[in-house]
């Protein structure tokens, strides 16, 4: 069965609860096991995708626009699990600094972990779009290289690829 998502999302412009629930049921299974496959939390996934469909029946308007329901779907469920997983980071290194304050390390000690996260933060920043967003997936957000495929829509064997070319960047960069 071929649905006109244009047409639904039309529908829903004019207040049609009925096109609403047509897409939520239609997509919001697939969303939600998406986004559990990202942040490894159903409670998290439940909130992205509830509130992408919250925006879907608020902000009809800006949806009139989508070319590619789909796609953009599971592109907005993806970036919202990304920037999740992301403030989750920045938590948990808040997190460890306050711990740093409460166990110091030596001056030189601090330099050094210092530099060092700044030359390697560097070498990220240095590699292509998709070497970074394949390092990053993979290591920074622990996902497998299959989770890591399924979103960048390449096979295994290029995010494998990538991280080996990552990898090299970055110890040639430290090198240096």
């Amino acid at each position: 069965m071929d649905i006109e998502w244009k047409a639904v999302l039309d529908a829903i412009a004019s207040g049609d609860e009925t096109a609403f629930k047509k897409i939520f049921f239609h997509f919001y299974d697939s969303l939600l096991h998406f986004s559990s496959s990202i942040t490894k939390d159903t409670e998290v996934a439940e909130d992205i995708v509830s509130e992408l469909m919250a925006k879907i029946w608020t902000s009809t308007d800006k949806f009139q626009r989508v070319s590619n329901l789909k796609t953009y779907l599971f592109q907005s469920v993806k970036n919202s699990a990304l920037n999740h997983l992301s403030q989750q980071k920045v938590r948990i290194l808040h997190k460890e600094s306050e711990r740093e304050v409460q166990h110091p390390y030596t001056p030189e000690e601090l330099v050094l972990t210092k530099e060092f996260l700044q030359q390697l933060e560097s070498a990220i920043d240095k590699m292509p779009p998709k070497m970074k967003m394949a390092f990053t997936l993979v290591k920074d957000n622990s996902l497998s290289y299959r989770e890591t495929a399924s979103i960048m829509e390449v096979s295994v064997n290029t995010v494998d690829r990538h991280i080996q070319m990552a990898l090299k960047h970055i110890r040639a960069l430290l090198k240096k």
